[in-house]
């Protein structure tokens, strides 16, 4: 969505759709300095980096140098989004070391991924100077946000405004407007210049202390968590394996390393079918020798050359 001010709604999602890896934004936030960037993007999933310093450890200034270097923080989060679904498929905590249920999880950004933004009128704008009550048409210049984009101050640009009611089941914003600023010249860049939570005379704002393109994360890899086998038996001269798990698989991704002796075996998967959801069947090339045990492995999406163990080992019994 490259022009939204030609639309009678904004979708907030379809910027990230066209973010490229690295765009950032710092915020403050709920007392917390707060960096989000694109960690990784590809044709159907989105990793955003999350890293915070709490503002009562660190200043503004302070906090925007030690995003990079992860100095001093307080929180570091990786989050895998579907961009078909919407939905966060993977989280894992860098500074525990553990991965957390994305269901248990409220991150802000998905939310705003659900949210259905409109244009705001001119007199749902912000306007700049005094008002004249006098006057009959509230004729003041209409505000526009002042933002660092990589570390430069810019201004007086023409910024485009949108709104969009927040649900009700959100505690403390519930039913409020939440409003996002875009600048039409960063057509290829998925963060606002501005955001802020805005109810009547109130107003929660998330200040964007910087923003920009080439954020380079300390983290190589996001974490995949192990696939589980569900159930797995022969099928004539294949064995037929169901597993679930939480991110796409092929033929070309799966090994599997047979205990007895020690040597992998790559390019036996026959054929890969999906059932439903993340449920999949596994049909081998080569049938294993009954009682054998055999450990099932997978390519990281993001690292070709590390292999991922499957949680349970594979034992085939007639």
């Amino acid at each position: 969505l490259l022009c939204p001010s030609l639309t009678y709604s904004f979708d907030f999602f379809a910027t990230f759709k066209n973010g490229k890896k690295g765009d950032y934004i710092v915020l403050s936030l709920n007392k917390t300095y707060t960096c989000l960037s694109i960690f990784d993007k590809s044709q159907n999933r989105l990793v955003i980096e999350e890293i915070t310093h709490l503002q009562s450890k660190v200043t503004s200034e302070e906090a925007k140098n030690k995003f990079e270097n992860l100095k001093d923080i307080a929180s570091h989060t990786l989050f895998e989004i579907d961009l078909e679904s919407k939905e966060c498929l993977i989280c894992f905590d860098l500074i525990k070391g553990h991965f957390l249920n994305p269901k248990s999880i409220d991150p802000i950004l998905l939310r705003l991924f659900q949210l259905e933004f409109k244009p705001m009128k001119k007199d749902e704008r912000r306007k700049v100077g005094v008002l004249d009550i006098s006057a009959t048409i509230d004729n003041r210049p209409i505000w526009n946000p002042t933002y660092h984009f990589n570390g430069s101050i810019t201004k007086g640009h023409t910024c485009e405004g949108f709104r969009a009611i927040i649900p009700q089941d959100i505690q403390f914003i519930g039913g409020k407007f939440f409003e996002i600023y875009l600048d039409p010249l960063l057509k290829d860049f998925c963060f606002p210049v501005w955001l802020q939570i805005a109810d009547g005379a109130q107003s929660f704002k998330m200040i964007p202390l910087d923003m920009g393109k080439g954020f380079k994360s300390q983290v190589s890899i996001l974490p995949r968590p192990l696939p589980y086998f569900s159930n797995h038996f022969k099928v004539s001269t294949l064995i037929e394996i169901e597993i679930e798990t939480t991110y796409p698989i092929d033929s070309h991704r799966f090994f599997y390393y047979q205990q007895k002796p020690l040597e992998i075996f790559t390019a036996i998967v026959e054929k890969v079918e999906k059932i439903s959801g993340n449920r999949f069947k596994i049909y081998l090339k080569k049938p294993p020798q009954k009682n054998e045990e055999y450990h099932l492995y997978t390519t990281s999406e993001l690292d070709k050359n590390m292999l991922v163990e499957a949680i349970q080992v594979l034992k085939i019994i007639e």
